[in-house]
């Protein structure tokens, strides 16, 4: 019997299902726009006589095609030039409501106190255009900032797949699929790219890529030029050495921007500190004297509260935010959606067995302590 039984005997034996493999259908997920581009297209659509001039700088234009957003020059000066008018007629009625009110009169030991309130307005609606007017180039900064912190996960995705087969269309399409972050969609645009032929081959957008985001992240420039030179090794051992090689600097590279940045904000800490806690430390004692020697009420109760509630607050949050946005990530921070099994719904809590929602609580705190302080 055993000599009767052949390999090709036991070959015929196995049963395999014959076809294609079926893969999912790849869902199309339409990109979500951004609220300043809805906003600036809405302002375009009613009023389109506000574009003027329409003329967008250099800066501004990178920042839109970086962030790919489908916003032209006409409906940016719009939103913009809209944006202009709103917060000067808001700046210039809330100056005629408190002048009304008698709000000014301690600015009365100054010669035409009403004019430096209605400037110092004016400029407050000045800092708010100009805050809108560099969003852009703003989130394009903040969008390079957090890349910093995907880099090693996808330059690492792309290693671990040219170990397994050095494809560099396979590795790219690993990256792609398994990373996160702006540097993952700009994987799956290119793979998009390749397929209706705006590029030849995948290595040859790769290489836009590499030198578009060389400009801040010369690493990553670095990384991807090796990963494509690994690809014509001779060997295995060569092109493992290679890879081990192009994450270990890019890792040391990383490492050295976090210790920069923990040296760059020493100064600013400092000053910070000084900001929000000594600072009004000391004008609590320097404004009753200098009320006493000027003869000027400086320890006035609503400019006191005005400037410890209102002005200090602003000065701290804003120097700790820059801080803040000067810093490269170390870690994603999970999405856990509003309708994930077990997550209580948002903005409500659980007070004495029910439900309530917190707004409306902060709502009555805040109206009771306004009648009270009145």
């Amino acid at each position: 019997m055993r000599k009767s039984i052949t390999p090709g005997r036991l070959y015929k034996s196995i049963i395999i299902e014959k076809g294609l493999i079926e893969e999912e259908p790849k869902k199309l997920r339409k990109q979500k726009e951004n609220w300043f581009v809805r906003f600036c297209k809405k302002c375009y659509a009613k009023f389109p006589s506000l574009a003027g001039k329409a003329q967008i700088s250099e800066q501004h234009a990178a920042a839109l095609t970086f962030l790919n957003w489908n916003l032209n020059a006409k409906e940016f000066s719009c939103g913009i030039n809209t944006i202009l008018l709103l917060s000067l007629g808001a700046s210039i009625l809330a100056w005629l409501v408190l002048n009304t009110l008698g709000a000014f009169e301690m600015l009365s030991f100054i010669a035409y106190g009403n004019m430096l309130a209605l400037l110092l307005f004016v400029l407050l609606a000045l800092w708010i255009f100009r805050f809108f007017y560099m969003y852009p180039i703003t989130m394009a900064y903040t969008e390079q900032k957090r890349a910093l912190g995907y880099i090693p996960e996808i330059v690492g995705y792309m290693v671990m797949s040219l170990k397994l087969t050095p494809n560099l269309e396979k590795a790219v399409e690993f990256a792609a699929n398994h990373g996160s972050g702006k540097i993952a969609e700009e994987f799956r645009k290119l793979l998009w790219d390749v397929e209706v032929g705006i590029y030849a081959t995948v290595a040859e957008g790769l290489d836009e890529i590499a030198y578009r985001w060389g400009l801040f992240a010369p690493e990553f420039k670095r990384a991807l030029m090796r990963i494509r030179a690994s690809i014509l090794e001779d060997s295995e051992a060569k092109r493992d050495s290679v890879l081990n090689k192009t994450m270990d600097e890019l890792l040391a590279s990383i490492r050295e921007r976090m210790e920069e940045f923990a040296a760059s904000i020493k100064q600013p800490s400092i000053a910070l500190f000084f900001t929000g806690v000594l600072l009004p430390l000391i004008l609590m004692v320097v404004l009753p004297i200098g009320s006493v020697f000027s003869g000027i009420a400086l320890a006035n109760p609503l400019a006191v509260a005005m400037l410890y509630n209102v002005l200090i607050p602003l000065a701290a949050f804003a120097s700790a935010r820059a801080i803040i946005k000067r810093r490269p990530p170390t870690r994603e921070l999970p999405e856990i959606s509003d309708k994930f099994l077990g997550k209580k719904s948002k903005w409500h809590v659980h007070i004495a067995g029910k439900t309530t929602d917190i707004r409306i609580a902060v709502i009555i705190v805040a109206l009771l302590g306004f009648l009270i302080s009145y």
